[in-house]
């Protein structure tokens, strides 16, 4: 939003040379959405790493995601989670004035070292997606004997 300081010398002949502007303004207002839904609509979803003995679980927040719209892929030992989302268009016969669809992807990524990742698994349940990443007992450390 742009402030104009008021200039009382020329208001009463700028009126209608700026009404423009102002109408401009308060539409850019007023058809914004508001500043938690246009911080929420550039953010990702959240997730959580925790490490167990023998592995590692990602939970990641994802209420109202179906399992279709989430893609699980590892590249170079990370493991990527795309979530597309794009409403269907409602092509009924009813006569709708304004309808919006929303269509969002979001991605996170995580490194994953030291892990099977033939035996990775997940699984979706009341918006929190758990995938379980076991741990390769081996890993990738050896000793190294100096000559």
């Amino acid at each position: 939003m742009i402030l104009v300081p008021f200039d009382r010398k020329n208001s009463l002949t700028n009126v209608g040379s700026n009404f423009g502007e102002l109408q401009n303004v308060l539409d850019s207002f007023f058809s914004s959405p508001p500043v938690s839904e246009r911080q929420l609509a550039n953010d990702t979803f959240k997730i959580d790493i925790e490490e167990t003995e023998t592995s590692y679980l990602i939970d990641a927040e994802l209420p109202g995601i179906e399992k279709e719209e989430i893609d699980l892929s590892i590249e170079n030992d990370n493991l990527a989670i795309t979530v597309n989302i794009q409403e269907d268009v409602d092509n009924s016969d009813k006569n709708y004035i304004h309808k919006e669809r929303k269509v969002q992807s979001m991605s996170r990524s995580v490194r994953l070292v030291n892990t099977h990742l033939d035996a990775i698994t997940a699984k979706t349940e009341n918006g929190i997606l758990r995938i379980t990443v076991p741990k390769n007992e081996q890993g990738n450390s050896r000793k190294i004997s100096i000559e």
